[in-house]
């Protein structure tokens, strides 16, 4: 990477120089260190600058779907199908934008840490949020796992293609990354996964847990209704946006003009960050 080839070269000069007054490895050593700091601070926010111009294209292609459930309530415009559809495709196509704009911060990957590793996480963030799972699949291994969603995307996608063998290793990883209600995606998840599977006994095992480990009430009433037999009632509905934005499992649909299109999780209040 560029940036410690500038840092040893400097250091190297000032190694030179200070070695004639005996000051050389002290010299080289503060010179490299704040060659390093100078070059990460100057690029890092050229890429953070990048990513928030992207995410303003995203937020808005939200404001014009916004403005378009409010014609809507007003004025019918079509069928509550259409205007879904019609919904999705602004935010698909605000997206596609917004992935077109981080591609001008391949020139920094050179210059900042990880740089490429945190573009791609906001890109495989974006194409998941957009159902476009085979352009997300192969950014995946690549991905930052500072955020339990995206550990949860990563286990939805191994359900979905039936790897689940990759699923246990994922959950305890995230569970031992994100402690109490910060894992509770990650359980509920978990559970939901191994209900569908038939497993009864192991989902109860992991909402056992859950319940030891968070406060959420979601995961106790899912709890009594597993160690009741009731698994019909299980239902992870309560974690909104969290749960739905894995397109596991669609929103409950509202009567038309109730402002179902707001509690969508592809483009509900514009409020969910991806980065």
């Amino acid at each position: 990477m560029y940036t410690f080839l500038v840092a040893i070269a400097a250091a190297t000069a000032a190694y030179a120089i200070g070695h004639s007054i005996e000051w050389g490895p002290t010299f080289a050593v503060l010179t490299f260190i704040g060659v390093l700091i100078y070059c990460f601070r100057k690029f890092g926010k050229k890429l953070q600058a990048v990513v928030e111009e992207a995410q303003q294209i995203v937020l808005g292609g939200r404001a014009e779907v916004e403005k378009l459930i409010q014609r809507a309530q007003s004025k019918p415009m079509g069928s509550q199908k259409m205007l879904e559809e019609k919904a999705e495709k602004m935010i698909a196509d605000s997206v596609r934008t917004a992935l077109i704009s981080l591609d001008t911060a391949e020139p920094l990957f050179k210059w900042v840490a990880m740089g490429k590793r945190q573009i791609s996480t906001v890109k495989m963030q974006w194409l998941y949020q957009i159902k476009a799972f085979d352009e997300a699949d192969p950014l995946m291994a690549k991905a930052f796992e500072m955020d339990p969603l995206v550990i949860a995307m990563k286990m939805a996608r191994a359900y979905m293609k039936d790897a689940d063998a990759d699923l246990e290793p994922l959950f305890k990883r995230g569970t031992r990354k994100f402690k109490g209600d910060k894992g509770l995606i990650l359980y509920s998840l978990m559970a939901w996964v191994n209900l569908k599977r038939k497993n009864n006994e192991r989902a109860l095992e992991i909402l056992v847990q859950a319940k030891e480990r968070t406060e959420s009430t979601v995961i106790r009433k899912n709890w009594e209704h597993v160690v009741n037999n009731k698994v019909h009632m299980f239902s992870n509905a309560g974690l909104g946006d969290a749960w739905y934005s894995l397109h596991l499992e669609k929103p409950p649909r509202q009567k038309a003009g109730k402002g179902q299109l707001k509690s969508h999780p592809m483009y509900g209040r514009g409020k969910r960050r991806f980065v």
